[in-house]
């Protein structure tokens, strides 16, 4: 099994963080030839929690996963995790779901529930006609055998939620569902390279197309960790809808822009200056550039050799230097004749100022700086309410950028009424234990007593009745009887 953990620097770590990495995947390895189910995180950046009767903790590398593990990966934070030695799960930043893992190791049932957020999946041996591999979002379930696909599941504005399902080997089949969780008769088998929308709300669930009307995978929407998730499976030997070099250019068609400048220490006459190179794109911190010391300079009709710009005094030595290189840069200097200028814009962030201005492409001057300021988030609301035995979830999700909050909503647990009914002679009882908010509970019949004969009434010239003993009701007639004496021998009627 390959291992999906990122390089440490330094050999003593880089050692120590092998060993540890070499013990995860012996144990991982030790537990999965013992028959039983594992789930392990593989690989970690930031914050994930994960919740299980109630009780939350941040996950760690090595960490065993149960089935019922309520997982939430955080903003700028991602995780990969390692199910059975053979299938692998990576989750990125702002994705929330539910694990289910059952079975053992030759008819494995597992079940990601994606209750908003990305994962992509990947299951490297084909599974047995006995087991089952699914990722379920509030709209769609998609099954698969043995494949490369990747599940987002996220709601809009006007809370309509979206499925997007991309297949980047094998086949994945696609059924959609009311967000009941009721089966529509809209259903569809995705090959490698293929993707599928699905739409839903309160009227309707369905499938959709992209804005653009085409029904295959849009590569750049990748992430580069997701791309490095896909190539490390091209490594392995998997044939994907993509080959990896071609899916590394296009991950990366905005590599760094450091043209941006950051805090600048001023040039003197004697001392060098310097400033960090910043990337436009997502201000990342470049190298350090010198900016050189300017060196002193006079005016020509200074007479006693005073620094036209710091004001100290210099020998005629120094005068004379600074005299020739002047002339020297004079003689130098590509735009004497006039710059040669570019506009460069910048684009604003949610958060970072963007800017425009005037950059000379000859000798990169600079000019007419103008500052556009940052955007701001634009945050999208949604909410799944909490039901008796499912936590929900509100969340305030900045549709551009992916920052934002999300809130667990508890689940709110069963509110049971007891009710009781006597059985009577002719109709059964009831004991109930219901929930009266969702309905489940428990009902048990207490069977009907029956008949109990008891006395006898007296009822003319025709017969005689039987009273039931427990209700008083008649419960069936006879003729009279009569006897020796002349009189019914049941009731004494004459």
């Amino acid at each position: 099994m390959k291992s999906f953990l990122t390089t440490t620097k330094g050999k003593v770590i880089a050692g120590i963080g092998t060993l540890a990495v070499i013990g995860i995947i012996i144990a991982i390895i030790l537990l999965a030839n013992s028959g039983y189910r594992t789930i392990a995180v593989e690989e970690l950046n930031g914050t994930t929690t994960v919740t299980n009767s109630g009780v939350s903790s941040d996950a760690y590398i090595g960490q065993h996963l149960k089935s019922g593990d309520d997982v939430s990966v955080k903003t700028q934070s991602d995780m990969t995790m390692a199910l059975d030695t053979d299938k692998y799960v990576y989750a990125k930043e702002n994705t929330h779901f539910w694990i289910e893992a059952l079975g053992k190791k030759k008819d494995t049932r597992t079940k990601i529930t994606l209750a908003e957020g990305s994962t992509l999946s990947r299951i490297d041996n084909k599974l047995a006609s006995n087991e089952s591999f699914e990722v379920e979002t509030p709209n769609a379930t998609m099954s698969v055998r043995g494949t490369v696909f990747k599940v987002e599941s996220y709601t809009d504005s006007v809370s309509d939620t979206y499925t997007v399902i991309d297949v980047f080997e094998g086949a994945v089949f696609v059924q959609v569902h009311e967000e009941t969780g009721v089966n529509t008769e809209e259903s569809r088998v995705l090959n490698a390279g293929e993707r599928a929308i699905v739409r839903s709300n309160d009227t309707v669930s369905e499938f959709i197309k992209s804005e653009d009307g085409n029904d295959e995978i849009v590569y750049d929407e990748l992430t580069q960790a997701e791309a490095l998730f896909l190539g490390r499976a091209i490594d392995e030997g998997r044939n994907l809808s993509i080959g990896k070099d071609l899916l590394y250019d296009i991950v990366e068609l905005n590599p760094h822009d450091f043209s941006g400048r950051g805090e600048e220490v001023e040039a003197t006459c004697t001392e060098d200056g310097y400033y960090y190179e910043i990337c436009t794109v997502c201000g990342a911190q470049g190298e350090k550039r010198v900016i050189p010391a300017l060196g002193h300079s006079i005016s020509e009709d200074s007479e006693n050799n005073i620094c036209a710009v710091c004001g100290e005094e210099m020998d005629d030595e120094i005068t004379e230097e600074t005299k020739e290189e002047e002339e020297e840069e004079e003689d130098d200097n590509p735009c004497k004749d006039g710059h040669k200028f570019k506009t460069k814009t910048v684009a604003a962030t949610c958060v970072a100022d963007g800017y425009t201005e005037d950059v000379c492409s000859v000798c990169k001057a600079k000019e007419n700086h103008v500052d556009i300021p940052a955007t701001g988030h634009k945050l999208v609301y949604s909410k799944v309410e909490p039901t008796c035995d499912v936590d929900g979830y509100e969340s305030n999700i900045c549709s551009v950028c992916g920052e934002g909050t999300t809130t667990k909503l508890p689940l709110l647990g069963h509110d049971f009424v007891t009710e009781h009914t006597d059985a009577t002679c002719t109709s059964d009882g009831m004991d109930s234990v219901i929930c009266r908010r969702c309905g489940a509970g428990s009902v048990t019949t207490i069977p009907a007593k029956g008949h109990s004969q008891g006395g006898v009434v007296q009822n003319g010239f025709s017969g005689h009745v039987y009273v039931c003993g427990n209700c008083g009701q008649n419960i069936r007639s006879e003729g009279h009887i009569i006897g020796s004496s002349g009189a019914c021998d049941v009731c004494g009627f004459k």
